[in-house]
């Protein structure tokens, strides 16, 4: 009898320890609250906006059975969250301090796993700063995916003879691909399909377009100056204002921006003659304007100007040349531009002719 109460005793102390021993490895188990599966994501409201003055954003709701993290742009590290992560829903608000004119966009990122894979959805939070505190919804701003979209009170930037390139109060741009009757400055509502071409975002030729009788004066600001390995980065979906300077030609129907390296990475669409290329042949130019595609790696340009550059030192020669027989001579005609105090020399180089060498 009682070594049935003592064995007992030590199966209850058993269990005890036992249960002890479990919650422990719980504790440390570094997978523990983590979602497992692919997760979903929202947010709401997706766009806020605050005045120059800064303040406190009303509160965004994010909603999600995962794990979530906040990340906001470097070029924004002023505004500060009162959450960067969570599981589960929850609601976070932003502190903007005070700062000229911006568009801020906010990323918050899910993440669940699948054998141990993480696997991640995004959701995105619109900041739009300026001097009315105006949220940028129905903006070009919201444009986040190919789809139909209706957006109001755009203006025209630049224009091309089968196209043109649109902002509104966003400061974001977008290419439209239509022949609409427009010109620079003019206000329109636009509404169509958003496409993906080459990598960027567009309006195409079913794009309805309703001119509403008002005007703007277009102020595009300094462009972001481009090299040549630089505009090849450009692979942006809302296109951007850049500045890039090259060798000018017409090729056909093409018109080339060439390079340094002899690489043809630049077309200028579509231009009319008010930009001028007709006296721009062989000479290094300044071409401001919108990169709008990328097909094959040649950067397609909407140009809002060409000027001729001022500094780029640049010879064209009809050289090498061979001379064929000894005593021959050769004109070799050449192009220079912004020479300054540079000068041009010839070399003559091979087998000379026989016991002589080759006339100079």
């Amino acid at each position: 009898m009682k070594m049935k109460n003592l064995f007992k005793t030590l199966l209850l102390s058993a269990v005890v320890l036992t249960a002890g021993t479990l919650a422990s490895c719980k504790d440390d188990d570094p997978n523990e609250g983590r979602y497992e599966g692919i997760p979903t994501i929202s947010v709401s409201p997706t766009d806020l906006a605050v005045t120059l003055t800064g303040g406190t954003t009303e509160a965004v709701t994010i909603t999600t059975e995962a794990e979530w993290t906040i990340s906001i742009p470097s070029d924004a590290s002023d505004i500060t969250a009162s959450k960067t992560s969570g599981f589960g829903n929850g609601s976070v608000t932003f502190t903007v301090p005070a700062h000229a004119e911006r568009n801020v966009t906010v990323t918050v990122t899910a993440t669940g796993y699948y054998n141990n894979t993480p696997l991640t959805k995004t959701a995105t939070i619109n900041i739009a700063q300026n001097e009315g505190g105006e949220s940028l919804e129905g903006t070009l701003a919201t444009i986040d995916k190919t789809g139909d979209y209706d957006i109001k009170g755009t203006w025209v930037v630049a224009k091309t003879t089968k196209s043109f390139v649109i902002t509104d109060r966003s400061g974001v741009y977008m290419y439209a691909y239509n022949q609409a009757d427009v010109n620079v400055g003019d206000e329109i509502n636009i509404s169509g399909e958003i496409t993906e071409r080459n990598n960027f975002w567009q309006f195409g030729t079913d794009a309805v377009i309703e001119k509403t009788g008002n005007t703007h004066t277009v102020d595009l600001g300094e462009p972001r100056t481009v090299t040549y390995d630089e505009l090849f980065a450009l692979q942006y979906k809302n296109i951007v204002y850049i500045k890039t300077t090259g060798t000018f030609n017409r090729d056909g129907q093409y018109y080339n921006i060439n390079y340094t390296e002899g690489t043809n990475i630049g077309s200028i669409l579509y231009p009319d003659a008010s930009l001028g290329l007709d006296q721009m042949e062989g000479k290094i130019i300044d071409v401001c304007g919108f990169v709008t595609a990328m097909p094959k790696g040649i950067a397609q340009i909407v140009a809002v100007s060409v000027t001729e550059n001022a500094s780029v030192v640049s010879i064209a020669a009809t050289a090498p040349a061979t001379f064929a027989a000894a005593g021959e001579t050769l004109d070799v005609t050449y192009t220079t531009q912004n020479l300054g105090s540079n000068q041009v020399f010839a070399e003559v180089t091979g087998e000379p002719y026989g016991n002589h060498r080759a006339p100079d």
